[in-house]
């Protein structure tokens, strides 16, 4: 069985099944040779990475000179043993396991106890994505171009298209959890190597988020979650999605989940990630008016702010449709404005909307505009693989 990397780091005493129909099971490596690859690649993409190799920041951290054999922060065993701190303490294997790290190779040590989410290729949905790629590679080389450098790995695509799923049904009482943290939980696989010479950031990032969970000093912007705190929304957005959604191949859908990652992985600039959400919405609910009798834009931002508000309002009734109505119209102009390189419109739609004039206020109300968008989109395709009809309905209307 392949799998996915998650996230999460906590010991897992026995497979758990996730999803039957995609036959997803989370679990830990197993076999010696799972645990090696894993331990080769954490090692080198560890003591390799720019925070760890930075002999300024040894100076930092400890003070004095710097010897010339120091190539790994001291402080990464500090962040592990936090990692460790963070363990689901309600179970003995867990605890048992907890209790062996201080006699263990670190490395070896988060080797066997990375959460990963094994998966069959012989299930249809992979099978299917397999052969979309080959025909994308196919195209590409008829054409004299150069496919998409990671276009032969259909694992990429799966990964995004599982998260995309998971992401339809997720629900939580946890506060600030959004989907958007839940759709970071795996990443690519494919840096996985048996002589190691990349380094993945995913790794270090993985371990120093997590330790910063569990240390006196929690970062303010939650980046990630403990495998105890996120294990149970998992499971509910699996239960969920297993009783309701047919697990076949869906054009629109995967070049959703592309759009997402994209989204997902935006964290520099607030305004790309509204104008992505905004792009599902269009492609889902809106089409190109005839150009003869409409104004292009105009209708496009008519039909976004009606088709979404009865999707929005369907969902939750809870709602005040002339806020909604609203809120819609301010997130098309913003996106419009972006779209068009009009930036110097968007401090004044932020003005008009909110009196506020600091640079810090206008990231805030953009922020707030894109947590919205997240909302509106997970309704969307929620009521997309429930009734893709009725979407594709209101999508010609």
């Amino acid at each position: 069985m392949d799998f996915l990397i998650t996230n999460l780091i906590n010991p897992i005493e026995k497979p758990i099944m996730l999803s039957e129909k995609l036959s997803l099971i989370i679990d830990n490596p197993r076999t010696e040779e799972e645990i090696e690859l894993f331990r080769n690649n954490l090692e080198f993409s560890i003591e390799n990475h720019s925070l760890n190799s930075d002999k300024r920041g040894y100076k930092i951290s400890i003070g004095g000179e710097i010897p010339e054999e120091v190539h790994i922060n001291p402080t990464v065993d500090l962040q592990i043993k936090h990692v460790v701190y963070g363990f689901d303490n309600n179970c003995e294997f867990t605890e048992e396991v907890a209790n062996s790290y201080s006699k263990q190779d670190k490395f070896k040590f988060l080797a066997e106890n990375w959460v990963i989410i094994r998966f069959d290729r012989n299930v249809p949905l992979h099978n299917e994505i397999e052969k979309r790629i080959e025909q994308r590679k196919i195209l590409a080389e008829s054409k004299n171009r150069m496919p998409d450098i990671w276009i032969d790995e259909p694992v990429v695509f799966f990964s995004d298209y599982i998260n995309l799923l998971f992401m339809l049904f997720f629900d939580s009482n946890i506060p600030n959890l959004t989907w958007d943290s839940f759709y970071s939980l795996t990443f690519r696989n494919n840096y996985l190597s048996s002589k190691p010479d990349r380094v993945n950031n995913d790794f270090y990032n993985t371990i120093l988020n997590l330790s910063s969970e569990t240390s006196k000093y929690p970062t303010a912007s939650r980046k990630t979650y403990l495998y105890k705190e996120i294990i149970e929304p998992i499971f509910s957005s699996a239960r969920r999605l297993d009783n309701v959604i047919n697990y076949s191949y869906d054009e629109k859908l995967f070049h959703v989940a592309q759009l997402l990652r994209l989204s997902s992985n935006e964290k520099t600039d607030i305004k790309i990630r509204l104008v992505l959400l905004a792009s599902i919405i269009e492609l889902l609910l809106t089409h190109n008016p005839n150009h003869s009798r409409f104004n292009v834009e105009d209708s496009i931002s008519k039909q976004f702010q009606l088709k979404t508000a009865i999707v929005v309002y369907e969902a939750d009734k809870s709602q005040n449709l002339e806020e909604l109505k609203k809120n819609l119209r301010i997130i098309y102009d913003l996106r419009s404005k972006i779209a068009h390189g009009d930036l110097s419109e968007i401090v004044k739609i932020f003005i008009n909307n909110t009196k506020g004039t600091d640079e810090e206020s206008l990231y805030v109300f953009l922020q707030d505009k894109v947590w919205d968008l997240m909302q509106y989109v997970q309704y969307t395709l929620q009521k997309y693989v429930e009734d893709k009809g009725y979407i594709d309905f209101l999508k010609a209307s």
